[in-house]
């Protein structure tokens, strides 16, 4: 039997060692940096998307308040009927009729600020159906029209209103100090025709 004995000199021991024992500082250092690096990217992404959301949840609190105020007011004007005075043809920045409690109703701007819609009943007082921290109102403006007929075999009028609601307005200043524009569009017709 052929032994051989190899002879290892103390730098091969060293370096073996080193070999075994982890990694080198230049090593940490490096996956240190990559790590860092890919964090801050993380991150960034991260805040850009909550701004975003901010935002977003923003735009909605400001859509589901308008169209709140727009439902409700389509839901009184649907109802109601004209009284005397009132239901003229043309485009006002009011609204006036008679709901179906038989109480007079005005729907417009808030005369102080104008950032949020009133309702004014001559039975409940005045109440702002917007909530101004969540919309600002810029322009609120009715088109009002009149659409008569006549029976030809009996000769009676009658007439039956439209309204045209537009609304303008904007979200409040996000995280990002971005506001939104917004315009909406609603019509109404009140179902209650006015017999002359």
């Amino acid at each position: 039997m052929n032994i051989k004995l190899y002879k290892i000199n103390a730098k091969q021991t060293l370096f073996a060692r080193k070999c075994l024992k982890g990694f080198t500082l230049i090593e940490l250092m490096v996956s240190i940096a990559l790590f860092s690096i890919v964090m801050v990217i993380a991150s960034g992404a991260y805040i850009t998307l909550l701004s975003a959301s901010q935002n977003e949840q923003l735009s909605t609190g400001a859509i589901n308040n308008i169209s709140e105020a727009t439902d409700s007011m389509v839901r009184d004007i649907r109802t109601g009927s004209c009284g005397a005075g009132q239901c003229i043809s043309g485009t006002f920045h009011a609204f006036t009729f008679t709901d179906s409690d038989g109480c007079a109703v005005t729907y417009k701007s808030d005369a102080s600020t104008g950032d949020k819609i009133e309702r004014t009943s001559s039975c409940d007082g005045t109440n702002a159906i917007t909530d101004s921290t969540a919309v600002s109102i810029s322009d609120l403006t009715f088109n009002t029209f009149l659409q008569k007929t006549t029976n030809a075999i009996t000769g009676t009028s009658a007439e039956q209103v439209w309204v045209t609601i537009l609304v303008t307005g904007k979200t409040p200043l996000g995280a990002s100090k971005v506001q939104r524009v917004f315009h909406i569009e609603t019509g109404a017709t009140m179902r209650s025709i006015h017999i002359l």
